[in-house]
C-alpha cells in the first residue's frame, strides 16, 4: 500500500539520488516492487559503485542452515540482476531488528555495523553542477503570521538567493524571496541538491500544496515530446502505438498518449 505514491515521489527527486540502498525481504526476495526499483535504479544511477543490495530479515531463515540460506538467496538474486547495474553490486546480508538466535547457540550477527563500513567505503560526496536555471519541487506550504508563506521543498537543479524573483508556474504568479532557511539556519543562497525553506510574501498559502517553484519562465507548458524509449524486461503489459500512459514531472502527474516511430 503506497508504493505507487512512493515511487512518483522518487521520480520526482531523480536529478538529486547519488545512491541506493536496495532493501530485499531475504524470504520472498524479488517481487514486484523490486523490478520497480531497480529500473529506477537502471534509470539515475551511473554504475555499481552507487548501489547496495541490503538482505534483510536473515534472522527468519533456520539457525542450523543460516550460511547456506544466505548464499543460496545470494545466488538467486545476482541471477536476477544479470545484465544491469546491480549484477556486480555488493550484498549485504542484515536482520534490522536486531534478533538473537536460541541461547544455546550464538547470538546471530545482525550484519548492521558491516553494512555501515561497506556503505562508508563506497559513498562519496557528490560534486553537483548548479548551472542550470533554479528549479525547486516544493512538497509543504504553511504561512508565517507577519512574514509571509514559506515554501519548503529540494532543489533540483540551479541557484537561488535572497532578493531573486521566482515563479509558480502553475499558477503564474512571480513573487520575490524574502529569505531562505535551511534546518532552521538562515542562509543567503542555495544550489541544487539542499533542502530548503523559502519566504515569499503576498502569497496565498491555500493555492500551493505541492508543486514546483523555478526561475521566471525557466518552465514552459509542454504538450509533446520527442523521449527515447528503453524496454523494461520486467513489464509484462503491452505498449503500442496509442498507448495511454502516466507522465509524472516533480509531484505532478498527467495522462499521455505514445507514439513510437
Amino acid at each position: 500500500p503506497g508504493h505507487s505514491s512512493l515511487l512518483k515521489t522518487i521520480i520526482g527527486g531523480a536529478q538529486i539520488i547519488d545512491f541506493m540502498l536496495l532493501v530485499i525481504d531475504a524470504t520472498k526476495l524479488v517481487q514486484a516492487q523490486t523490478d520497480e526499483c531497480i529500473v529506477l535504479g537502471e534509470a539515475v544511477l551511473k554504475s555499481n559503485e552507487q548501489i547496495i543490495v541490503v538482505l534483510n530479515k536473515i534472522d527468519l531463515f533456520p539457525k542450523t542452515r543460516l550460511k547456506q540460506c544466505i548464499l543460496d538467496a545470494e545466488r538467486e538474486l545476482k541471477s536476477h540482476f544479470k545484465g544491469t547495474k546491480f549484477e556486480h553490486a555488493n550484498i549485504v546480508p542484515i536482520s534490522a531488528t536486531s534478533a538473537k538466535i536460541e541461547k544455546d547457540l550464538e547470538p546471530l550477527d545482525d550484519g548492521i555495523e558491516n553494512l555501515k563500513n561497506v556503505l562508508c567505503s563506497q559513498i562519496q560526496i557528490p560534486q553537483r553542477k548548479a548551472s542550470g536555471s533554479f528549479f525547486l519541487s516544493v512538497d509543504h506550504c504553511f504561512p508565517l503570521k507577519g512574514k509571509g508563506t514559506v515554501l519548503t521543498g529540494t532543489v533540483l537543479d540551479g541557484t537561488v538567493q535572497t532578493g531573486q524573483s521566482i515563479e509558480l508556474p502553475d499558477l503564474k504568479i512571480v513573487r520575490r524571496v524574502k529569505s531562505i532557511q535551511a534546518f532552521r539556519r538562515p542562509i543567503k543562497s542555495a544550489s541544487k541538491g539542499e533542502r530548503i525553506g523559502i519566504c515569499v510574501s503576498k502569497l496565498p498559502s491555500e493555492l500551493v500544496e505541492r508543486g514546483v517553484v523555478c526561475a521566471p519562465n525557466a518552465l514552459l507548458p509542454v504538450h509533446k515530446a520527442l523521449c527515447l524509449a528503453k524496454g523494461i524486461e520486467s513489464f509484462r503489459g503491452k505498449c503500442s502505438n496509442g498507448s495511454k500512459i502516466h507522465i509524472s514531472t516533480g509531484h505532478t502527474t498527467v495522462m499521455g498518449t505514445v507514439h513510437f516511430f
